[in-house]
């Protein structure tokens, strides 16, 4: 099993659609171009799709939809111009998990352990931005 990292987001009072968030985290420098594409995932974690770019809206759309039956959904963000993002899984307890495992950011002097910092301040302005109150963060490493 290799190295991974995840950050969980727990905020309120919640009640937003994933792409209320994901718009959110767009205007903060997030992109959803994952190689050239949009990755994303309905009806299951494991059921991952790839759609152009230029359909975000309808993936956004589809991934609310989703979101409506009480199903987990997710997508791929990266930060514009680090080359650095993660899966962005939106779950039902106002908690949003990021799994860092695209060009994970690493400390600089602590081995191959994430820079969960690096997260962090790119993540919560967008949940402020919408007026939510972030109440935890949680960070988990395994190397």
């Amino acid at each position: 099993m290799g190295h991974s990292a995840s950050l969980d987001v727990s905020y309120h009072p919640g009640n937003l659609y994933p792409s209320t968030i994901i718009r959110a985290l767009l205007s903060q420098g997030w992109r959803a171009n994952d190689h050239g594409g949009i990755s994303h995932t309905r009806a299951g974690v494991d059921n991952w799709e790839s759609s152009p770019l230029e359909r975000l809206d309808e993936v956004l759309e589809a991934l609310d939809e989703e979101w409506d039956t009480g199903e987990p959904v997710a997508i791929t963000l990266v930060m514009e111009g680090a080359d650095t993002g993660g899966i962005f899984m939106f779950l039902h307890e106002n908690t949003l998990s990021v799994i860092a495992n695209y060009n994970r950011r690493t400390l600089e002097r602590a081995g191959n352990f994430t820079d969960m910092s690096w997260y962090i301040e790119r993540i919560l302005p967008a949940l402020i931005s919408l007026h939510q109150e972030v109440e935890s963060v949680m960070a988990r490493e395994h190397a």
